[in-house]
């Protein structure tokens, strides 16, 4: 149908409407009394009025922040862990969840059985939970112990063990969602819990239902207690979004003696302090950072589930994801890969600690020099470089959530000190009689 109307302006006013249906056109002249001309008159005007009220409305208005992904107000609480060292070196660790509804960072810390063995530090940043991030730090130790990580001394060896490992985890990570997780128990598909807490409650039929739709429906060989080798997930009714979205990055530190072997994947950071000087020098520890931006030709180049390349928007992939590398993100195969960018180097004598962090901490203006240069000042005393990293995550936070020049994720902050303690020298000194008299 098309519809149309005029209004004649004279002593007798009219309405007159011309319909046109099928190309045949069909006229009608309506006269209208006074009373009957003001009520047009006051239907018109005030349909405009509520038209242009409406439209003015429902203009989109500008987002500055969105409110569901942070609190009201920060969670500073920090966490603490700090372990002592082989000959007199100690890791310090606080993080803090900060504006996040949550905490998705973990970290590791792991020394060797063996006195010269190769120790291995790890800042994992979590996002869209904390599950790929929990899952790296309980399985990376294990993992590198099996390919006999034991040397650092041949570059080229170490490389292809790293790179091996990585691939291994992001595997497994890839197996636990598509057909591991999963056991045959009375011919029935069980999901147990892929949230490390040590809980595999029995999913209801809901679930089992939900499961037979979105993973393969394969199991993997159990273990003689009845389990999956793998931790598991109760994924129930966002199975899709957590087992397809859920990811994390890495910076993962190899130490043995004076050889480093630091292994990036994301946009998580680590930086070696050297002294300069009377001052020190940020040494970045990696080439670059795995930014959808950084490797957007790359990205582009993959062919995405539909068969459509990827797009780079606003620096994300298909607008969402920040980071080109990580462990897990399924949603994104082929343009997400885990292969780490590995850096060696020696530490020399004026080096003086190595700073793991997320990405978090340089969220805002913070710069690795700067981050350096506040720890730098703290470096009296057995308890300077925890006072030191407090300071910088309570420097790096936003005290107001619509501000971006500081941040407003989670925090976490690895401190390896390579200069042992003056209390370690000082009893070590006592033990070969060297003190002196008291």
């Amino acid at each position: 149908f098309l519809l149309s109307f005029s209004f004649s302006f004279s002593s007798s006013s009219s309405l007159s409407l011309s319909l046109c249906r099928h190309n045949q056109y069909y006229n009608c002249s309506v006269s209208l009394t006074r009373r009957a001309e003001i009520a047009f008159y006051f239907d018109w005007f005030f349909g405009c009025g509520l038209f242009f009220f409406c439209r003015s409305h429902n203009k989109p208005r500008p987002t500055t922040v969105a409110m569901s992904t942070y609190r009201s107000s920060p969670d500073t609480k920090l966490i603490k862990e700090d372990k002592d060292l082989n000959d007199g070196r100690r890791v310090i660790v606080r993080a803090m969840q900060g504006w996040r509804r949550s905490m998705e960072d973990a970290h590791l810390i792991h020394t060797p059985p063996t006195r010269h063995g190769v120790e291995i530090f790890g800042v994992f940043d979590g996002h869209n939970g904390q599950h790929i991030a929990n899952f790296l730090k309980k399985r990376m130790p294990g993992v590198f112990a099996q390919l006999e990580l034991s040397s650092l001394d041949d570059q080229n060896n170490t490389k292809q063990v790293i790179e091996t490992g990585f691939r291994q985890i992001d595997t497994e990570i890839k197996n636990m969602v598509t057909e591991a997780f999963v056991a045959k128990d009375d011919n029935q598909f069980w999901l147990e819990r892929f949230v490390i807490n040590g809980k595999s409650p029995k999913p209801n039929d809901r679930v089992k239902g939900e499961l037979k739709q979105h993973l393969l429906g394969t199991k993997t060989e159990l273990t003689e207690d009845g389990k999956c080798p793998l931790d598991r997930a109760l994924l129930s009714s966002q199975v899709h979004t957590v087992v397809h979205h859920t990811g994390s990055t890495a910076i993962t530190a190899f130490l043995q003696g004076d050889q480093l072997a630091v292994a990036t994947v994301g946009d998580s950071q680590g930086i070696l302090a050297r002294r300069k000087g009377k001052g020190l020098e940020a040494i970045d520890l990696q080439t670059r950072l795995h930014t959808a931006e950084e490797e957007k030709e790359r990205i582009q180049g993959v062919l995405s589930a539909d068969g459509t390349p990827y797009e780079v928007r606003d620096k994300r992939i298909s607008g969402n994801l920040a980071v080109s590398r990580s462990f897990g993100d399924l949603a994104y195969a082929g343009a997400v890969i885990a292969e780490p960018e590995i850096m060696h180097i020696n530490i020399e004598h004026t080096d003086e600690f190595i700073l793991l962090t997320c990405d978090g901490i340089f969220e805002g203006a913070m710069t690795p020099q700067r981050a350096v240069e506040i720890i730098g000042t703290h470096v009296e005393g057995t308890d300077g470089y925890k006072e030191a990293l407090e300071r910088l995550l309570n420097e790096c936070i936003t005290e107001d959530v619509k501000d971006t020049n500081k941040s407003r994720d989670n925090m976490t902050a690895m401190l390896i000190v390579l200069k042992p303690q003056p209390k370690y020298v000082i009893d070590t000194m006592l033990e070969r009689g060297e003190g002196g008299e008291r």
